[in-house]
């Protein structure tokens, strides 16, 4: 039993570290306008992946004291990168890594010069390490609920910023936790100790593979590595009062509730979520649209759609874009329905649209002309 298990963490932690090189990697080639979050929140998996990295190497016996010292230095800095990767993520300005930043790192660069010096961190670090990690977790959970309590419509690509790092710290947590567990209660577990080695490493797989998934993901990728939302910042708490006001009115200001708020970019995007924003009814909503614009609701969101689609193929600022992830940025969820659409709208496809305005070769000057 005791041989399958020792196999089995060897196994987990080189899993571990293969998922965690890739992450990195994907972090470093996302592109986009995210590098500096990206590069924070690679940093913080590099430093768990040379933890791993440790840990394989003592599974094989070989003398890693002197790095140890090191590997627990490097770890403290682990629960402040997180923490700086949520600021950077939901930030509204750009933001920028500055000199007051490293005093989150101070108990690193003790540890690191402590080392330097021959000298060895007690066990105790690791009390450090529990109290800072649940000091930064709760300040990045704190600064998102700060971001999010006083709008009660929430852009989708937001939301999908929102759940991906409210995930990400819970199973930072559920992480933190099953070392913590381990730490303080090594000397009861008995036979039992590398069976609790085995779940630590499970959970820490686990927190690896979530980021990896999501940056398989194009649509994900695009709205949390690599570009910020397309919608304005947020959406006011107060509602579009709408009542007593004649059927024109309300579609004049219906209007500029889809261009101002931009809520077509969600693909989940209801009747009810509309009606419910401008404060109507859903019928009158559908009557409003279907008696004066003569469409349907769905198709009305479309022609949006398809309008920002349009911008953004024909922007040469844009160009890092592929099709894929223009359709989830604008709102589709299906490539075909996308494509319809479009070449329906324009009688052309997406990538025919973006080659005749990006593209569009320029008439050479007469040869007499040139040399004049």
């Amino acid at each position: 039993m005791e041989l399958i298990l020792l196999t089995l963490n060897k196994t987990l932690l080189g899993l571990i570290i293969l998922v965690s090189t890739l992450v990195v990697m994907a972090l470093l080639i996302a592109g986009g306008n995210r590098r500096l979050a990206n590069a924070l929140f690679g940093f913080h998996f590099l430093i768990i992946e040379i933890q791993m990295i440790g840990h394989l190497f003592s599974y094989f016996l070989f003398d890693v004291a002197k790095y140890s010292q090191y590997n627990s230095a490097l770890v403290l800095s682990i629960p402040p990168l997180l923490y700086l990767y949520t600021k950077a993520l939901f930030s509204e300005k750009k933001w920028k890594f500055s000199t007051s930043h490293f005093v989150h790192f101070i108990p690193s660069i003790i540890g690191i010069i402590v080392g330097l010096n021959g000298l060895v961190l007690p066990p105790e670090h690791r009390v450090l390490l529990y109290v800072s990690s649940i000091a930064y977790g709760l300040s990045s959970a704190s600064l998102v609920r700060i971001k999010f309590k006083n709008w009660i419509i929430v852009p989708y690509k937001k939301r999908t910023e929102y759940n991906w790092i409210k995930t990400l710290l819970y199973l930072f947590g559920l992480v933190l936790l099953a070392d913590a567990i381990l730490f303080f209660g090594f000397r009861f577990f008995g036979d039992y100790l590398m069976v609790m080695e085995t779940f630590v490493l499970l959970t820490v797989l686990g927190y690896a593979i979530f980021p990896l998934s999501k940056l398989l993901n194009a649509k994900i990728r695009r709205s949390i590595f690599r570009f910020p939302s397309l919608w304005p910042k947020y959406i006011p708490t107060k509602m579009i009062n709408l009542s007593s006001t004649s059927s024109s009115e309300v579609v004049s200001k219906l209007h500029n509730y889809m261009e101002t708020h931009m809520p077509y970019l969600n693909p989940e995007l209801t009747l009810s979520d509309v009606s419910q924003a401008i404060d109507v009814t859903n019928r009158e909503l559908s009557e409003f649209i279907n008696g004066h614009l003569g469409t349907n609701f769905i198709s009305y969101v479309n022609s949006y759609r398809i309008k920002m689609a349009k911008q953004l193929l024909s922007n040469p600022d844009e160009t890092e874009l592929n099709i894929s992830e223009i359709m989830y940025e604008v709102g589709f969820s299906s490539r075909s329905s996308f494509n319809t659409l479009f070449k329906k709208e324009t009688g052309m496809t997406p990538s025919e649209y973006r080659e005749s305005h990006l593209y569009r070769p320029t008439t050479p000057k007469p040869i007499i002309q040139r040399l004049q």
